[in-house]
This record gives structure tokens, C-alpha cells and sequence, in this order.
């Protein structure tokens, strides 16, 4: 099981930390003068505790609530960051998930694509959750590529997604921000559309070749944009060949093998 949560709304307003070293309350952090301090095991300094956090000892020092706090009795917990611990003091927003889909005509004939769409829903019914009775609040974007990028507006209140073509690979940036991160729950419909529609969508793909170097750059530019952290989840099939940022050539010439010259494949790029 996961570690239990020490929540602000039902603890202390902050983490617990020794004012000297910053150490984290642990359940070998002996409490004094009635429970109105306590000593850092780490550098034996001694601070008060919080009003919000004050409880009183037993007959052997140790706290009433011992307990009922998984940080004073259990090796490893977990708690809610509170705004002084993010940057400007603000809160973050939910992350992001950006699924990048080579659609070249490798991906589609090794049935990468076909495959991701398949379980691609699946995936996302499990996205995480802080609460298991409540929806994820992760959002999700998605975008293919071959040697030019498409990016899809799949905001729940269409009827069916739309692309957008960006063929400026030198240059690759977020044609439109509304609707290209979404709450899954709430533009189910739409994304469950498109992930049905792109294996046929692409199947007549004859592009052999695909750029990635672009496709990084843009996936990083809509998280920015959104100011949320988040992933960007890249499938990629093949070496990325064509003349755009990120190009890589094909290193492997089997005449070198054996030869002189050998070291030059097995050197790094």
C-alpha cells in the first residue's frame, strides 16, 4: 500500500522542521517541556512546536497522539506541499500528459500506431488521481508527426476533433492552446474518436521519413505555454533522418567492422 498522506487540512499547516538542519518530523524526535518543544535527533537542536501541532506527553514523554500521526510513529509517509514550498509561493497547476505519435510509414506497417490506439483509452481511465472517488485532474494533448507535426483540438464541446498542420519543422510552435490540453473525463468522447479515427486516418502513409528534434520542442512549448509540469510521452519509430533539428545519421557501416576505422561507429554521436 502507499504510504499515508499528511494533509494540511486535517495537520499542521506545514511540515514540521527543525529550525537548524530542516529535518522532518520523525518518530525519534524527542519532545520536551511538556510537549512545547522538541529536539532534532540529527543536530540536537531544539525548537518549538507549532500551536496548531501542540499535544501533550504521557507518563513516558511520548505524545498522546503518537498514533494517530504517521510521521510520529511510521518510517516513511508522504505530505501535501504547501504553497512555501513552490515556486513564487503558488500553488502549481495539475500536470499534463502529451502523447507524440510517429505516423511515418514504418510506425503504421509495424502496427505501433494501431496498437497504441487500441490501448491508449485503457491507459487513460487509469490516469492518477488524488482521490479515488473523484475524476484525475491531469490533462491530456495530443499531436502525430511524420516529417511535418498535427496537433489536435479535442475540447469536449466539439463534435469531432480538429487538426492543425504545422509544417515549419526549423521552427515548430503551438498552433493553439484551448482545447489541446484536456481533462479526459470531460472530452471523452472526442479523444476516444480520434484515437479510432488515426489508424485509418494514416494508414495510406507513405512518408518514410520522420523528424523528432521538432516534436520534443513542441511538446515542452505547449507545457510551457500551459504553465503546467507534465510528460511528454513520444512514440517514435525509426531513425529521425530528415534535415530538421535532431537529425541523427545512420552510424552503422558493417565494412568498418574489424577494420581500423571500427572505433569511429563506436564512439558516441
Amino acid at each position: 500500500p502507499p504510504p499515508p498522506v499528511v494533509d494540511p487540512a486535517t495537520g499542521p499547516a506545514s511540515p514540521v522542521r527543525c529550525n537548524r538542519c530542516k529535518a522532518y518530523m520523525a518518530p525519534f524526535m524527542g519532545f520536551i517541556d511538556g510537549g512545547r518543544k522538541f529536539q532534532c535527533r540529527l543536530c540536537s537542536c531544539v525548537t518549538e512546536v507549532p500551536d496548531d501541532y501542540f499535544n501533550h506527553l504521557d507518563q513516558t514523554g511520548r505524545r498522546v497522539d503518537m498514533f494517530h500521526r504517521p510521521e510520529l510513529h511510521l518510517g516513511s509517509y508522504e505530505f501535501v506541499a504547501t504553497a512555501d514550498y513552490c515556486k513564487n509561493q503558488t500553488l502549481p497547476k495539475p500536470p499534463a500528459y502529451v502523447f507524440a505519435i510517429n505516423v511515418s510509414y514504418n510506425a503504421m506497417r509495424s502496427g505501433m500506431v494501431e496498437l497504441l490506439c487500441r490501448e491508449l483509452p485503457r491507459i487513460l481511465e487509469g490516469l492518477p488521481r488524488d482521490h479515488p472517488d473523484r475524476q484525475s485532474d491531469i490533462r491530456v494533448g495530443f499531436l502525430t508527426y511524420t516529417d511535418t507535426v498535427q496537433f489536435y483540438n479535442v475540447k469536449a464541446t466539439l463534435s469531432r476533433p480538429q487538426q492543425a498542420v504545422v509544417s515549419d519543422i526549423n521552427s515548430a510552435f503551438l498552433p493553439f492552446l484551448d482545447g489541446f490540453l484536456v481533462s479526459f473525463e470531460e472530452s471523452r468522447s472526442i479523444v476516444s474518436s480520434l484515437l479510432e479515427e488515426l489508424p485509418s486516418m494514416f494508414a495510406e502513409s507513405r512518408s518514410t521519413e520522420a523528424i523528432l528534434g521538432p516534436v520534443v520542442q513542441a511538446g515542452l512549448d505547449a507545457l510551457r505555454a500551459a504553465r503546467r509540469p507534465g510528460k511528454l510521452f513520444v512514440f517514435h519509430c525509426g531513425l529521425p533522418s530528415t534535415e530538421a533539428p535532431g537529425r541523427l545519421k545512420n552510424r552503422e557501416d558493417r565494412k568498418l567492422l574489424g577494420s581500423d576505422k571500427e572505433k569511429v561507429i563506436l564512439s558516441p554521436a
